[in-house]
């Protein structure tokens, strides 16, 4: 993935994962029926994916192929019908590692950014950064990085053209703030400048706005980050920074400032690629999985989970959350509370067994 960091693969076992609010990444291989066609989605990484909590559907673009040789520009729709490929007459180029999320006022998923390491692009554009390789591990090519901004409605993509917006990047981080009726973006990797990004910008349906912040956590990429809408802020954890070092910290975001949670007890191992999402009914945060650092330097699936009360980490067991492996039966409107991971490329949804954690 360029100067900065390696290309992480986990789909052996398990890859992203969402719960209510957001799916950063997948691997999914589903064939599903819908309006009388068969759709096949081929195994894949590196996805954007949101959650719409209007429609109860996951909304998938992009990823590339498990070999990693191809970078798609698919969108594809799992929901009640199943999970179908859809034909919009506009859509975003091929990329990966884009940011995603829901706006559930505005009822529109917005995307921003990503990379395409095997772009077809010739030229750069205002929000297209170029660059030309060998770059160990890639063989020789085109990595194209973006800095575009666009909206699906349920239908079709329209990319909008703000006055402002941050510069090109991948791998950063977005949520919905209810409270502020702002999309809030954090972090990524800028290739122009050679860093981790530290930046905060917020999206408010027309335009970027970049926040000074008096306290400005550490740049980072592949954070988990969710709104937690009982305390009406966001809650950031992990990521991997400078180093390629993974990191342990919680920040929390009040529509101004971040500032850096102290919690007590046990906390989650230090990660990044992990999921993260509200559950409505249990009325907390819950962060699951993601990749520690193993003895070679790797990444390895951590495989547990943790919920956030507002204040600290609780550890949950396994035995919590109950299987459903025949899609058909599985009622979309669980998918506000429906935790996703992925074993051996075939998607897993896992739902809390208890009312109470």
């Amino acid at each position: 993935m360029g100067a900065l960091r390696r290309r992480y693969r986990m789909s052996d076992f398990v890859c992203h994962l969402a719960m209510g609010t957001l799916l950063v990444a997948s691997s999914l291989q589903v064939c599903a029926q819908g309006g009388g066609n068969t759709s096949f989605l081929a195994p894949r990484q590196f996805a954007a994916i949101a959650h719409s909590t209007g429609t109860h559907e996951f909304i998938l673009f992009g990823g590339t192929e498990a070999d990693g040789t191809v970078t798609t520009d698919e969108t594809w729709v799992w929901s009640g019908k199943g999970l179908n490929l859809q034909m919009p007459t506009r859509h975003p180029e091929s990329r990966i590692f884009a940011g995603i999320a829901y706006d559930n006022d505005r009822r529109e998923v917005v995307l921003f950014g990503g990379t395409d390491e095997h772009s077809r692009r010739t030229t750069s554009t205002p929000w297209v950064f170029l660059r030309k390789y060998p770059d160990i591990p890639l063989a020789a090519g085109t990595q194209a990085f973006y800095g575009d901004t666009w909206i699906w409605d349920g239908k079709d993509w329209t990319q909008r053209n703000p006055s402002q917006a941050p510069s090109e990047r991948d791998g950063q981080e977005m949520a919905y703030d209810a409270a502020r009726k702002q999309v809030v973006l954090f972090g990524g990797v800028d290739e122009h400048v050679g860093k981790y990004l530290n930046e905060t910008w917020v999206w408010d349906g027309s335009n970027w706005k970049m926040m000074k912040p008096i306290n400005v956590p550490p740049g980072r990429h592949l954070q988990a980050m969710a709104y937690d809408p009982d305390h009406q802020q966001i809650v950031m954890f992990g990521g991997m920074t400078t180093g390629e070092r993974p990191l342990d910290d919680t920040w929390i975001w009040d529509g101004s400032d971040w500032k850096r949670a102290e919690p007590s007890g046990t906390l989650p191992e230090a990660r990044f690629e992990a999921g993260m999402g509200y559950d409505p009914i249990e009325k907390k945060i819950v962060l699951i999985s993601g990749d520690v650092m193993d003895s070679s330097g790797g990444g390895s699936p951590a495989n547990d989970a943790w919920t956030w009360d507002g204040s600290d980490w609780k550890k949950l067991a396994r035995l919590e959350f109950e299987q459903i492996s025949d899609f058909s039966k599985f009622n979309p409107r669980d998918a506000d509370r429906a935790l996703i991971v992925n074993a051996s490329s075939t998607p897993v949804i896992w739902v809390p067994t208890k009312r109470r954690f």
